[in-house]
């Protein structure tokens, strides 16, 4: 009997022994079912994170792109308003001569008439400020080649050298472009 229980307490330790194994066991491959999921959830998380940053650096170099086409756009605006205004002044500059001409010349009895061309002229010259055109080249001004065409030089020891000393035709710009050089008299 005794070895029957001696048996019994063999395989009730052994029992005990395959049951904590099986624990070990049990809790081993839980763990590594856990370490697998997270690596596995890991792994998709450096994916989604890769896909994420490629998909924010698209998303910058678009709106940088949008950004530059929004300037270059206003910038071919800006010049093809700047070429338009031009090319009408252009059109209107002889006219404006003609009434600058008419202006010096009427006789001074004749004050009706005299009033409505420098009314017309004042009312042209308002319109040209609005557009932003500004008339250059007057008498006694220092000459600069970039803006003034000499079409004559005197030498005259009482004046001073490179100035304008006489004026043809005024010039006229808008902004800082030229869009007719003054034709000048220049001294020395």
């Amino acid at each position: 009997m005794e070895k029957n229980k001696d048996k019994e307490n063999a395989n009730i330790e052994n029992k005990q022994d395959n049951d904590t194994e099986n624990q070990q066991n049990e809790n081993n491959s839980e763990e590594d079912a856990e370490n697998t999921t997270e690596n596995k959830y890991s792994f998709q998380l450096k994916q989604m994170k890769n896909i994420l940053d490629e998909y924010k650096d698209k998303f910058l170099r678009v709106a940088a792109e949008y950004e530059n086409y929004r300037k270059r756009s206003e910038k071919e605006k800006l010049l093809i308003y700047s070429g338009a205004t031009s090319n009408a002044i252009v059109a209107i500059l002889p006219v404006i001569d003609s009434l600058e001409l008419a202006l010096k010349s009427i006789k001074s009895d004749d004050e009706e008439y005299q009033k409505g061309l420098n009314l017309v002229n004042s009312q042209l010259l308002d319109s040209l400020n609005k557009l932003n055109v500004k008339s250059f080249g007057k008498t006694g001004d220092k000459f600069d080649p970039d803006v003034h065409n000499a079409v004559s030089h005197i030498k005259d020891a009482s004046e001073k050298e490179s100035f304008i000393s006489d004026v043809f035709q005024k010039g006229y710009m808008i902004g800082d472009k030229v869009i007719r050089h003054a034709m000048v008299q220049v001294t020395n």
